[in-house]
């Protein structure tokens, strides 16, 4: 029963672990094919910055992931909303997007950087340059949070907001001279006493009969801007210079000009990971990984249970050595060979004596050495260490075979006197 317990909690266990491996977990990636996306309510998704505009622009808003080409050639009258960290078009998607503007419709171009190559501005349709001072980090958003570095503020007119200056580091350089500046951004000093530097952030200029409205720093346009406060009044002042159409904002690749050729580009697909993603993405390994899980939960309940064996009783061994000395005793006693017995105890003692405290008693070079040696360490006299040994060397020679009781008796104590106090 209680192995059954083990094996139901681990099977558990093994099964929360799947639930959370086969999750897929949201991460965030600087690429700006990754941020903005309309379902993402990471800091710079766009989901709640889709369902602001969805509830408060009057004509309508929507977000198309899709090719555009039946839309950019339509008869309907739009509002086009492109938001680029870094904006680059396919040559195809500019020319048709020229023939959009041309009719009448409005679009807006919200990046942070870009590039400007054509020779003639008055003739090309993003006659611009967006430039930063400074590059995002999250390090340089902390510290403007902090109060660490001071804010940047976007002026609009008679409304003026705070910003940090991690958010609102691009500005807009126009290459006519025919355009209307809606919002300038500029440096706070410490003391808030005004600016530094005053840059255009954003600005709009005709093209045939429509309009291009140019915004600098995209990451305002995202979660991050609609719930704050303030920066939430300027999303909402630049949104309604295109409003009086319907919105529609353009996907990363849509705007590119990607899609044009029908190529389907998921940006989703890049916002999720997960370990056992690409596993599961194929069905050859999506089985294997099925099967070996199945096969670990099969081992586990039939092969991995403990087993029960009998364990035979093991009887402690039983001790001898009474025995064996009552066999030496009797044989000794019955051949009462007490010269042959000091023989073996005095050996013993040698040894003894050589192993504990390195004395040769073979050494009779060094007897007297040995003598003071064994009466320091004893704490004995030296006359008494001295006529021991001399007792024993002289009872235990081989020319010596016959010894009584009473000198056997003295020689052994006299030995158990010297080992005792060692």
């Amino acid at each position: 029963m209680k192995s059954m317990r083990i094996i139901l909690i681990v099977v558990a266990l093994l099964a929360l672990a799947g639930v959370i491996l086969l999750t897929k977990v949201p991460i965030f990636n600087w690429d700006d094919s990754t941020i903005f996306l309309p379902e993402d309510d990471e800091p710079f998704g766009c989901k709640f910055f889709d369902e602001m505009a969805e509830a408060t622009l009057p004509n309508g808003y929507s977000y198309f992931d899709g090719n555009p080409r039946e839309m950019l050639e339509g008869k309907d009258t739009l509002s086009l909303l492109f938001m680029l960290e870094y904006m680059y078009v396919e040559a195809e998607m500019e020319e048709l997007l020229a023939s959009f503007v041309k009719k009448g419709n409005k679009l807006m171009v919200v990046t942070g950087s870009n590039s400007f190559w054509d020779e003639d501005p008055d003739e090309s349709l993003f006659p611009f340059e967006v430039n930063n001072y400074s590059y995002f980090s999250t390090e340089r958003l902390r510290d403007g949070l902090l109060g660490k570095i001071p804010p940047s503020r976007l002026i609009m007119d008679k409304d003026t907001i705070k910003v940090s200056d991690a958010l609102a580091s691009s500005f807009v350089n126009s290459m006519i001279t025919d355009y209307k500046v809606h919002s300038y951004i500029g440096l706070v000093d410490d003391d808030e006493a005004g600016t530094n530097v005053k840059r255009v952030a954003s600005l709009s200029y005709r093209y045939g009969k429509g309009r291009v409205y140019v915004v600098a720093n995209p990451l305002l346009f995202t979660n991050y801007g609609v719930l704050h406060r303030n920066i939430a009044r300027y999303i909402g002042a630049q949104l309604e210079l295109i409003a009086d159409h319907p919105v529609v904002r353009l996907s990363y690749g849509t705007a590119r000009g990607e899609k044009l050729n029908g190529d389907y580009y998921s940006e989703e697909d890049d916002n999720t990971m997960a370990p056992l993603s690409y596993f599961l993405s194929r069905q050859p390994l999506r089985w294997a990984t099925y099967t070996l899980l199945a096969g670990v939960c099969v081992f586990m309940l039939f092969t991995a249970r403990r087993r029960q064996r009998v364990i035979p009783t093991v009887e402690a061994p039983k001790n001898k050595n009474l025995e064996f000395l009552m066999l030496l005793g009797t044989i000794y006693c019955k051949n009462h060979d007490n010269a042959d017995m000091l023989r073996k105890k005095y050996l013993y003692f040698k040894e003894d004596l050589r192993r504990r405290q390195i004395a040769d008693l073979d050494d009779h070079a060094n007897h007297q050495g040995n003598v003071r040696i064994l009466a320091q360490r004893t704490g004995l006299e030296e006359k008494f260490v001295e006529e021991t040994l001399n007792e024993l060397r002289k009872y235990t020679d081989p020319d010596v075979s016959v010894i009584n009781n009473a000198k056997l008796m003295g020689c052994v104590q006299n030995i158990d006197k010297i080992t005792n106090n060692l």
